[in-house]
């Protein structure tokens, strides 16, 4: 990762980290998949103009496969500027707090909590309707499913929008 002005990723975390959408597609016959998704603001994926954050999950599979996706958390070597280190929580939410960049619900799904940024971390999810483990993600063909951050420079637990005034910071 290069280095990066301190109020670099402030905005960009609030305005494009939102922009991971997962929807799954009933199964059918082919192989399963890994899907690997860099979680920081240098991922082409959330610039606002890119288009291509949508995925088909278990397009073609059989139904006792399945496909994953790796959300890795941002890493980086020791000596780097602690105002340099992208640190987040991602959360699964509803369709308007994906579109409008606010998590409203009290007690959100977390699904990963990328806050330890010299080491590399990761959370596999796993696209099944049905699983073992209790308290596990299950998700249902033909749903759509939204991940976003909403964590800032300066609060990491922050689930509203930043205000304006805090970008300039």
């Amino acid at each position: 990762m290069g280095k990066r002005a301190s109020s670099d990723w402030t905005v960009p975390v609030r305005l494009l980290l939102v922009l991971v959408i997962v929807c799954l597609v009933p199964s059918a016959n082919g192989t399963q998949s890994l899907i690997n998704i860099f979680w920081n603001t240098t991922n082409p994926m959330f610039r606002i103009d890119n288009t291509d954050n949508v995925f088909d999950i278990n397009m073609g599979n059989h139904p006792f496969q399945y496909d994953q996706a790796n959300i890795i958390c941002p890493s980086y070597p020791a000596g780097t500027a602690p105002l340099d280190m992208e640190r987040y929580i991602i959360y699964m939410v509803s369709r308007e707090e994906y579109e409008n960049c606010h998590i409203g619900n009290p007690h959100p799904r977390v699904i990963a909590v990328c806050n330890k940024p010299h080491e590399v971390m990761y959370v596999t999810i796993t696209f099944r309707s049905f699983t073992p483990t209790p308290g596990g993600l299950e998700f249902k063909p033909g749903h759509d499913y939204f991940f976003i951050s909403t964590s800032t420079q300066h609060d990491l637990h922050r689930r509203l929008p930043a205000e304006k005034n805090e970008a300039k910071e």
